[in-house]
């Protein structure tokens, strides 16, 4: 298990619009890094494939995301479970967020990462794998302030 990440962004966005993306799969398929295809399974479940750049190569990884814990609009944790292909072994990434309103429109994202690795794919290192994830997920948060975007009915003009 790595050590957790824990990172902070305002977004111009409100909870609920943040949530409503967040449990949209075409809105994440348009806004998740790397998202190659999403399916919603269930009502708290998706299947997705997603590309992440890892060093020196692209992984596909075929990944069941979950969302648990869910207190719309405040809280959420996000659990990925997933095979890279072409790798053995599989990971398992735990990401609360919390979503704070700042006022009309604009909103703290906290969020925090664990990531845990098996076979194979643990010789790259949890470090080394968390970093892109990281990042991923903080692109996410800023894609979703962009595809929400001035003209959302839910933003002051």
């Amino acid at each position: 298990m790595t050590d957790p990440v824990v990172d902070t962004v305002e977004v111009g966005a409100s909870p609920e619009a943040i949530w409503a993306m967040l449990d949209d799969p075409d809105a994440l398929a348009r806004i998740l890094p790397g998202c190659e295809s999403i399916v919603r399974e269930a009502p708290d479940r998706f299947k997705a494939v997603i590309a992440s750049k890892v060093r020196f190569m692209t992984i596909r990884s075929d990944v069941e995301a979950t969302l648990l814990d869910a207190d719309r609009p405040r809280h959420l944790r996000l659990l990925l479970e997933g095979r890279p292909r072409g790798l053995g072994g599989s990971f398992v990434a735990s990401i609360p967020f919390d979503i704070e309103a700042l006022g009309p429109n604009r909103s703290r994202v906290r969020y925090s990462l664990s990531l845990e690795l098996s076979g194979s794919l643990s010789a790259f290192g949890g470090a080394a794998l968390a970093e892109p994830l990281r990042a991923q997920i903080g692109e996410l948060i800023q894609t979703a302030e962009r595809e929400i975007g001035p003209s959302s009915p839910d933003r002051a003009e």
